[in-house]
C-alpha cells in the first residue's frame, strides 16, 4: 500500500421501525453545505428580482421534514448542525430551476432531480453527483 492511503470509511443507512438510521461518515461535509447557502442565500436575500429558490431539510435525529422556506438566513444561522442534515431538498421551478441546477453542479454534491425536487444528500453514497 502507498505511503498515507487510508481506507474509504464505509456508509450505512439502514431502515427499521425507529426510521433510518445512519453509520459511517458523511459524504457531504461543512465546506459544501456552506457553499450552497452562500450561494442562493446572497442571490435570494441580496439581489433584487432573483428567483425565488425554497427548500426544506430533513433531521437525522428526529427525522423531522421542514416545512418549505425561502429564507436562506434559517437554512444557514449559526451555530448550525450541519451533520444533523439528512438531506436538503430544493424546489425546482421554471423561475429557478436553471440557476439552482448551476449552482449545485458547480458546488459538486450528491443528489438526484426528480418531480421539480432537487435532493441534496448528507449520507447517501448510492447516489451520483448533480
Amino acid at each position: 500500500m502507498p505511503v498515507g492511503w487510508k481506507p474509504k470509511r464505509v456508509h450505512k443507512v439502514i431502515a427499521g421501525k425507529e426510521g433510518i438510521t445512519i453509520q459511517g461518515g458523511r459524504t457531504m461535509n461543512n465546506t459544501k453545505w456552506n457553499e450552497i447557502f452562500r450561494a442562493f442565500y446572497y442571490d435570494n436575500e441580496l439581489i433584487k428580482d432573483a428567483p425565488l429558490i425554497r427548500w426544506r431539510t430533513k433531521d437525522t435525529e428526529t427525522g423531522c421534514l421542514s416545512n418549505w422556506d425561502g429564507t436562506w438566513a434559517h437554512f444557514g444561522c449559526e451555530p448550525r448542525d450541519w451533520d444533523k442534515i439528512e438531506y436538503l431538498q430544493i424546489q425546482l421551478t421554471p423561475e429557478n430551476k436553471t440557476y439552482a441546477m448551476e449552482c449545485l453542479k458547480r458546488i459538486h454534491v450528491p443528489g438526484t432531480v426528480e418531480n421539480g425536487v432537487a435532493t441534496v444528500y448528507g449520507y447517501r453514497t448510492d447516489v451520483d453527483y448533480i
